[in-house]
């Protein structure tokens, strides 16, 4: 059992979504981001949700039976990243499920700061509340990238993080969007889950003559490169309009040949992403309203006990699966 601060809320973890994040651990433990690491064991998982067991002597929002949903990113609100709002910046950042790996999800209870924690409304469930963590990446992308109605939008990969943006951007006004992948299940997919959205196989096509063919040769206002792909973000420049705006929100690791120049003459900003703050309460409303259809996102659901084939799954079965999450109140049953 975590041991609590007086700051701190228990909380009895019943669902938790596997990220990408967590499926390079699992096939790469001993990089831990960028940093080699060889410490065993340590706990994956952080995107989550739970029921409040236990408050600290200091909390005064929470009470025993609270539905909640845990921003895993816990700052310090002290530096100056903290004070000027961008505490996603933070340098002292605990991170669930990150070096040092203080903390983690994957586990039967959490303890965890009150103040990064929030109440989900009756409707939404502990499925849609865990979805919440990669719904924050997505709509911090979106307003980085400050999409408005009116506007065209290019999402380069169909996985969770470039429908949660496609999902943010719709959610910010935005009606022309255009979604490209290699999978053809994984675009189908979003279809079902964001109507009207356009979207385009990028296997075995000239993406760039593609896409400016469809755009009368001006490519999308805001290009969003969320695969994590070399490839991707190379192509990036070329299908974005004069004046428009790239944003990276895929994690890529080494060198990319990219053409600056490119966005040199065509005055097209390059805008980076790391995480998100300040969002997890316009999440929560979004899917609280009712207009979006959250809970067919996740495609395969496993007890704690057959985690390993959850993580097997989401690895080996990318053409059907499209979000894998472990069910805590399974656990004991299969």
């Amino acid at each position: 059992m975590p041991k609590m601060g007086p700051e701190d809320i228990l909380v009895e973890i019943k669902r938790v979504g596997i990220c990408g994040s967590d499926i390079h651990l699992f096939e790469d433990h001993l990089l831990a981001g960028a940093r080699p690491y060889n410490r065993h064991p340590f706990v994956l998982g952080h995107e989550s949700a739970g029921v409040v067991v236990n408050v600290g002597e200091k909390v005064a929002d929470f009470k025993i039976g609270d539905r909640v949903a845990l921003e895993p990113s816990v700052a310090c609100m002290k530096c100056e990243y903290c004070k000027s709002g961008r505490y996603n910046l933070c340098k002292d950042m605990d991170m669930m499920a990150a070096y040092p790996f203080h903390r983690a999800a994957m586990q039967n209870y959490v303890a965890h700061p009150a103040a990064f924690s929030y109440k989900l409304p009756d409707n939404v469930s502990f499925a849609e509340g865990a979805l919440l963590e990669p719904m924050n990446v997505g709509m911090h992308a979106a307003k980085r990238g400050q999409v408005c109605n009116g506007q065209s939008v290019l999402v380069m990969g169909a996985g969770c993080i470039g429908l949660m943006t496609a999902l943010s951007c719709r959610i910010l006004g935005v009606t022309d969007i255009t979604v490209i992948d290699l999978i053809e299940n994984r675009l189908n997919f979003i279809k079902t889950i964001i109507p009207g959205v356009k979207t385009i196989c990028s296997k075995d096509i000239d993406l760039v003559t593609v896409f400016k063919e469809q755009t009368n040769g001006q490519g999308a206002d805001v290009v969003f490169e969320t695969a994590g792909s070399p490839f991707t973000l190379k192509v990036a420049p070329f299908v974005t309009k004069r004046g428009g705006k790239i944003v990276t929100v895929g994690n890529i690791k080494g060198t990319v040949d990219f053409s600056f120049i490119t966005i040199n003459m065509n005055e097209i900003e390059l805008i980076t992403v790391f995480r998100y703050c300040n969002l997890y309460p316009m999440c929560i409303d979004a899917i609280s309203s009712g207009n979006i259809d959250f809970s067919s996102v996740v495609t395969e659901t496993f007890p704690l006990e057959r985690v390993q084939e959850a993580f097997e799954t989401a690895i080996n079965e990318k053409e059907r699966i499209f979000k894998v999450m472990i069910d805590m109140e399974q656990s004991g049953q299969s």
